[in-house]
């Protein structure tokens, strides 16, 4: 019997082949990419968001 992950395995699943790798990456490429920016927009969101509110807190104090 064969352990996974043990030096010199040959059976390995046909998903993990170079070409069914980037066959999967390339069906969620797209997706991948709409949520990346909508990630960076909610982070720009949120700093502007924080940086608003230090503002008011120092006006507040002086």
């Amino acid at each position: 019997m064969e352990i996974f992950g043990e030096k010199g395995r040959l059976r390995r699943s046909d998903d993990s082949s170079p070409e069914a790798v980037e066959k999967m990456a390339a069906r969620y490429r797209r997706d991948a990419g709409l949520h990346w920016s909508a990630t960076l927009a909610e982070i720009e969101r949120v700093k502007r968001l924080y940086q608003t509110g230090i503002r008011a807190s120092r006006e507040e104090e002086g």
